[in-house]
């Protein structure tokens, strides 16, 4: 018999677009390959505990980062988008409710207020 790799599989997809979405340090687009993953099927994401766990750390040095410079920043609008971005990295995906216990976040939410 002949082993085939499947290179389109939805596993390999979701895992390209996570790649790529931390890659390019796209927090949206990290969130769509979430989005994307559970409108085709109800399963855990395809990424062992060491895998999520790398994520989860690299979306929120993202986070924190696009924080703080929103806050450097000082608009509103950009505050106002690092702390949506920030909030589903803690809540949706990949779970990092750490994150709003960063100086980051805090300091963000202090001027979005």
């Amino acid at each position: 018999p002949v082993i085939i790799d499947e290179h389109n599989t939805k596993e390999v997809v979701f895992k390209h677009a996570v790649d790529e979405a931390l890659a390019e340090e796209n927090l949206k687009g990290l969130q769509e390959a979430w989005v994307q993953w559970r409108s085709r099927t109800p399963d855990d994401v395809p990424l062992d505990n060491q895998e999520l766990t790398k994520v989860r750390r690299q979306a929120a040095n993202i986070a924190r980062q696009q924080l703080g410079e929103a806050v450097r920043d000082g608009s509103f609008a950009a505050i106002d988008e690092a702390l949506r971005n920030a909030d589903q990295i803690a809540d949706v995906f990949p779970c990092a409710p750490e994150l709003r216990s960063t100086l980051e976040y805090k300091a963000a939410r202090i001027n979005w207020e």
